[in-house]
């Protein structure tokens, strides 16, 4: 057999419908006249079909961001009266003020969506402006209140130290003198972490016992919140009388308070305290 060559045919040309011109298959147009040609119409079909996909998926595309947008705008606004609701009922105003934020925002949104303000961002607007001021206004009251509790404070603590002053300077320690000396040091130390104008309904049921320079007040009780406290009220002698500490358990625990002055007097051992939740 003889040697099989490739010989390579290529396409034939075809002549432009227009003019007869002999152009090239791939040609897009006619090379004389400037006609679009079968391979040139064929092209710009595909490419007019290319891009009506393009903006069908392109307006697919917008229309699934408006939907989440009004998706968006709807639960902003359902937060933001939520939020203010909320805030006015506790009188928070860091939750009203969240409130304003989502309603702010839902507006913000809603002007970019050229779309109507929800209700629910302009109740929303509304209830956590009132919420703010309403705060705002619990919380001056608060304070002013709290300053002027503690001012009565000071001032029945005042009252009280200048009525025991001449008890206070006495050699021995009365019980009237003592119970005075302990309200006063509760009204301006107050005990624990409560402080001392928190306190309420204090009570001297106790009985004094005196030991040399030393003394003890107990079953003093007070209040505060649903909680009162039975202690101790220890006292120390100097130029006079004064309160130097409140204490749940014994004043001198495993000391005798006389110890210094005598060694004959017996170790007072004062009730320990109790501490019970006040009968509502």
């Amino acid at each position: 057999m003889g040697e099989r060559r490739d010989l390579g045919y290529a396409p034939a040309p075809m002549k432009c419908e227009h003019c007869g011109a002999v152009v090239a298959v791939s040609a897009l147009v006619c090379n004389f006249c400037q006609a679009p040609t079968l391979a040139g119409r064929r092209a710009h079909e595909q490419a007019e079909y290319a891009a009506r996909e393009q903006a069908r998926l392109h307006a697919a595309h917008e229309q699934q961001a408006r939907m989440a947008a009004h998706l968006r705008l709807q639960s902003l606004s359902t937060h933001s009266m939520w939020w203010s609701g909320a805030g006015l009922i506790v009188c928070c105003l860091p939750v009203a003020a969240l409130g304003i934020v989502q309603g702010l925002r839902a507006r913000g949104l809603a002007r970019t969506l050229g779309a109507v303000v929800p209700l629910g961002a302009t109740v929303g607007l509304a209830l956590g402006a009132f919420g703010s001021l309403a705060s705002v206004g619990v919380w001056t009251w608060a304070i002013i209140a709290s300053n002027q509790d503690e001012a009565e404070a000071a001032a029945k603590a005042q009252t009280l130290e200048a009525q025991a002053k001449p008890g206070s300077e006495a050699t021995v320690l009365s019980r009237d003198t003592a119970c005075a000396l302990a309200e006063a040091y509760t009204w301006k130390a107050g005990f624990d972490d409560v402080k001392g104008y928190r306190m309420k309904h204090p009570e001297c049921l106790g009985k004094v016992t005196v030991d040399g320079d030393r003394a003890v007040l107990d079953d003093w009780r007070f209040a505060h919140t649903t909680t009162r406290y039975d202690v101790n009220v220890c006292f120390k002698r100097g130029g006079r009388w004064y309160v130097s500490e409140m204490k749940k358990g014994a004043c001198w625990e495993g000391e005798a308070p006389g110890a210094a002055s005598s060694a004959s007097t017996p170790t007072l051992t004062p009730a320990g305290p109790k501490r019970r939740a006040v009968e509502q």
